[in-house]
């Protein structure tokens, strides 16, 4: 994460501020990279995908197929103004990223092709028990 004055290009120090609050009406850059997931059950590595939600957007990386270590060599900047509203979302939430993955079907090739034409999303949260 860096903060950048309201130009947006002015790099700020974010050491000369108390609390998050004098920093409304600045701008906020966040980095997200993904690099890869590891040891991920074998039930699940089918198709692997990553979500987030950062500003009330969702964002996912590439599926991967068929792999126990996926790499997903995601990256994605996000430049924001910071107001009240985010500086609250701030300090009362976390920043979560999901691993999904899908099961494969033991169906025959016919039924998952129909399947797949009704676009039923079959992803299951990874880490979910």
């Amino acid at each position: 994460m860096e903060l950048f004055d309201v130009d947006k290009t002015t790099k700020l120090n974010p050491l000369e501020y108390e609390n998050l609050n004098e920093l409304i009406g600045k701008n906020l850059k966040l980095n997200v990279e993904l690099k890869k997931a590891s040891e991920l059950p074998d039930k699940y590595i089918f198709k692997t995908m990553c979500k987030y939600t950062w500003n009330d957007s969702s964002y996912e990386t590439k599926t991967v197929e068929r792999k126990k270590d996926p790499a997903f060599d995601y990256f994605s900047e996000h430049l924001q103004a910071i107001t009240e509203d985010m500086v609250n979302y701030l300090m009362y939430n976390t920043l979560t990223v999901g691993v999904f993955g899908m099961i494969e079907s033991k169906k025959k090739a016919k039924a998952i092709a129909s399947k797949e034409d009704d676009g039923e999303n079959n992803y299951m949260d990874v880490f979910k028990k």
